[in-house]
């Protein structure tokens, strides 16, 4: 249990990189960020962010169950590619700063949605590692919401830098302990 939850917890900081990048951007970007759009991104992708998981645990919980041998080469096979993806993106040519509020309306949504897409896969790992759910999904959350929130202000004071490296920083531990899931099921 306890190499689960502190797989949880390194996966909600990898997963929360994500929405912490844009959080940092949006920080950087919009001069006009403050406490309130600062709360706004922070709470809505947060609950994104436990949402995910939670619609991707059931998946995973049910391959879990009849799937017992492979598993753990499916979690390892689901992580590498998020992990993989996000250490790509980072590496994207990103547009100038946009100039509206992404901390409202439907851009609010489409952040938040976009951001927690490799929750879903990691919510199928969940499952087929059945560590508690409510647990799993609460981490991630709180991860999210502090480091979303935090994000903002960041990004006002230290600029575009810290983005990227948090991406592949992300998708490093998300390749990790999609090989260290890998490497206890089979040594």
């Amino acid at each position: 249990m306890t190499t689960g939850l502190l797989s949880v917890i390194l996966l909600g900081f990898a997963l929360a990189m994500d929405a912490f990048s844009v959080c940092v951007g949006f920080g950087v970007c919009y001069r006009k960020a403050n406490f309130w759009s600062a709360i706004r991104l922070a709470v809505v992708t947060a609950l994104f962010q436990a949402l995910m998981p939670l619609i991707g645990w059931f998946g995973g919980h049910a391959i879990g169950k009849s799937m017992e041998k492979i598993s753990p080469v499916i979690a390892c096979v689901l992580l590498f590619i998020v992990g993989l993806k996000m250490i790509i993106e980072a590496f994207e040519v990103k547009e100038d700063c946009d100039i509206y509020d992404i901390s409202k309306g439907k851009h609010l949504f489409i952040v938040a949605i976009a951001t927690s897409i490799d929750a879903l896969a990691a919510g199928i790992t969940i499952g087929i590692l059945r560590v508690p759910l409510i647990i799993s999904v609460s981490i991630i959350g709180v991860i999210t919401l502090i480091l979303s929130f935090s994000g903002v202000f960041i990004g006002k004071l230290v600029g575009n830098f810290m983005g990227k490296w948090s991406e592949i920083t992300g998708g490093l531990i998300i390749i990790g302990i999609g090989l260290h899931i890998l490497f206890k099921a089979f040594f």
